[in-house]
């Protein structure tokens, strides 16, 4: 096991660090240890669910069809346009669909 020596600490960091460590029922060296293993244990952990996630997703397919999306967008601007050149004005604006 490594070990950290960490000099000039202010007195008031100490005594935080020891009311903190107090405070969770434990000694100050134990509460460090626990710290670091928090801090750096956290990140890789995230650091890992949020890859997996990502990979999930890329993995998946698509729940609409891109093609049937684009082709329900034309009809709607279609729709849309024909409206306003035959009836002057259009019962549904395809920007709210």
């Amino acid at each position: 096991m490594g070990q950290i020596l960490i000099r000039n600490l202010d007195e008031d960091v100490v005594a935080e660090l020891k009311r903190k460590a107090s405070a969770a029922g434990t000694s100050l060296e134990q509460f460090m240890r626990d710290m670091c293993r928090r801090e750096t244990t956290s990140d890789m952990d995230s650091y890992f669910r949020t890859r997996d996630l990502l990979v999930s997703k890329m993995t998946q397919k698509p729940s609409v069809d891109p093609a049937e999306m684009i082709r329900r967008s034309r009809d709607e601007r279609g729709r849309y346009i024909y409206e306003l050149s035959v009836l002057g004005e259009a019962t549904f604006d395809p920007d709210d669909a």
